[in-house]
């Protein structure tokens, strides 16, 4: 739950779901679930990206070759959803808001849209640096596609939003200056200077697979 609140209301960084006690109330005694134990996060109706992409490519799927592949205006709005997630890790926004002196309430169920810190959010004060947070497990299957979402605006009051999920991996390399595992494939090359910088490789490596299919 860490990650999770660290990113929370972040557009596009999957989102943890209260859930009331009356969920549990048939769980047998004999498994109890302590406080902590489960995480719920929001639901994904369209799954994740991998799997999206597969059902797009038969849907689009042609006698000519290449037909099955999506057009450079879907790429490049799935592209944009990647990147805020990146700044996402690299600007948290619960922690610029307290860089900022704001009082953050983790309740508020508004979702702030990422962006990265210009000179006037900090206009008494310097403005941070981009954190060392690496996800380390960037893939086609720890992204999912939700539906399209009236209240974020464009673009996503017309096609659907991407987020970024499994924070299981995840690493604050300034704290914790440790290795890390992940996929094969998918690690950057910078192993021994992690940084904000490794979120958009492994991000690019996404959009590559989306590319060429």
């Amino acid at each position: 739950m860490r990650w999770m609140n660290l990113f929370k209301r972040a557009q596009h960084m999957i989102q943890p779901v209260r859930l009331s006690d009356q969920v549990f109330s048939g769980i047998p005694s004999f498994y109890p679930v302590p406080a902590g134990y489960c995480t719920t996060i929001e639901f994904a109706k369209r799954g994740d990206l991998d799997g999206f992409a597969e059902k797009s490519r038969g849907y689009m799927a042609g006698p000519e070759p290449m037909t099955g592949l999506w057009p450079n205006s879907v790429l490049w709005l799935i592209a944009e959803c990647l990147m805020r997630a990146c700044v996402a890790m690299a600007y948290p926004p619960s922690a610029l808001a307290k860089a900022r002196g704001d009082n953050w309430d983790s309740d508020d169920e508004e979702p702030i849209q990422e962006r990265i810190p210009g000179q006037y959010d900090f206009v008494d004060r310097e403005t941070p640096a981009p954190s060392r947070i690496v996800h380390h497990d960037i893939d086609a299957w720890n992204i999912f596609v939700f539906d399209v979402d009236q209240m974020m605006g464009d673009p996503h009051d017309s096609h659907p939003v991407v987020k970024l999920a499994d924070f299981g991996l995840m690493n604050d390399h300034r704290a914790n200056p440790r290795g890390a595992g992940g996929k094969d494939g998918y690690h950057a090359p910078d192993a021994h200077a992690y940084s904000s910088a490794s979120n958009v490789f492994q991000m690019a490596h996404v959009l590559y697979y989306l590319i060429t299919g």
